[in-house]
């Protein structure tokens, strides 16, 4: 349920990124051609390419809950208006989001962020055991063959 629904445009400035333009820390970014649901963050400046959404949140939201929040909404959205595996930049416009007070948006952050911390240790972890496999397999293998 959305308690205080706004349009994009009412929080964000919201923009095409041309080929090479400066991306300033905490906008959020989607991809409009292949559009597969992921919306990107940047932490510090970075140098944009064609084919994508840039969100610069007004004063009223936090950058980082910006983020969270078109991640929450991606799904639904996409379903409704992507055409094939694309999404129409004319479109965009038609996103909603639940703007919540200042004080509820920095608790979502630290909430999401402290789960994001932890999946971030546990794709390590899965990292560091794949290694690890993939040793063992080798080791097997090898020895296997010196034995034949």
């Amino acid at each position: 349920m959305l308690i205080n629904c706004k349009k994009i445009g009412e929080i964000a400035e919201v923009y095409r990124v041309a080929d090479g333009q400066k991306i300033p820390p905490g906008t959020s970014l989607i991809r409009l051609s292949a559009n597969d649901g992921t919306v990107l963050y940047t932490e510090v400046e970075e140098t944009g390419k064609t084919g994508y959404v840039a969100f610069s949140p007004w004063s009223n939201v936090l950058p980082r809950y910006l983020y969270f929040a078109l991640q929450n909404a991606m799904p639904e959205f996409l379903a409704k208006y992507k055409s094939g595996i694309n999404l129409k930049y004319e479109a965009v416009k038609f996103l909603k989001i639940n703007v919540p007070t200042m004080e509820q948006q920095k608790q979502i952050i630290e909430v999401l962020m402290t789960i994001e911390k932890a999946e971030r240790a546990e794709q390590k972890e899965i990292e560091t055991l794949k290694g690890f496999k993939e040793g063992m397999l080798e080791k097997m293998f090898v020895s296997e063959e010196r034995k034949g």
